[in-house]
């Protein structure tokens, strides 16, 4: 397949045959992605069979990231002025690597304790190093995040994984912290 145009098609194929259902969580309201489930770089190809529906949390999970500090990156990394990947006509984010390769930032690890029970201790910690800084080749600052940015982010990155825990529960009957 060497066309974006059929990838398009193919994908919004297998969409249709997964009816817009992630075949890990069964989320069916969030943003889709057409996965490889053996990778194209380990041999996998671009056939029916070899590719399903995920979300973007758990296709992030499948390829290693921690999902949702993946999807905190990217809202850091655009507020500092860090243009990659492009944006697909379903509003999906196109990303390579290679696209942030080489850039340098500084860096915050910021954590949140969460429990899915009410009137408990935390059940949970969730961690993410996200950057604060664009820096250049000799370490100088290019832009910064600004005040107050992680007050607004860090409510939603909670509330993320609240719902992350929910679907989990809902679909395996018990909390499954591997995947």
């Amino acid at each position: 397949m060497n066309s974006h145009d059929d990838w398009n098609k193919l994908r919004h194929k297998i969409y249709a045959r997964d009816n817009h259902t992630c075949q890990i969580c069964g989320a069916t309201n969030e943003m889709v992605h057409a996965h490889h489930i053996v990778w194209r770089h380990d041999g996998g190809t671009n056939d029916e069979e070899n590719l399903q529906t995920l979300c973007g949390k758990c296709h992030a999970m499948r390829h290693g990231l921690n999902a949702l500090t993946f999807w905190l990156l990217v809202p850091c990394l655009w507020q500092l002025g860090v243009k990659f990947g492009e944006i697909n006509e379903d509003g999906g984010l196109l990303l390579s690597a290679k696209d942030v390769e080489g850039l340098c930032f500084t860096w915050i690890k910021k954590a949140i304790y969460i429990s899915d029970r009410p009137d408990s201790s935390f059940r949970f910690k969730a961690t993410a190093l996200l950057p604060i800084e664009y820096l250049d080749s000799e370490g100088n600052v290019i832009s910064s995040l600004p005040e107050g940015f992680f007050d607004a982010l860090i409510p939603l990155w909670k509330k993320l994984c609240i719902e992350r825990i929910k679907i989990r529960k809902v679909n395996t009957g018990k909390i499954n912290s591997t995947s």
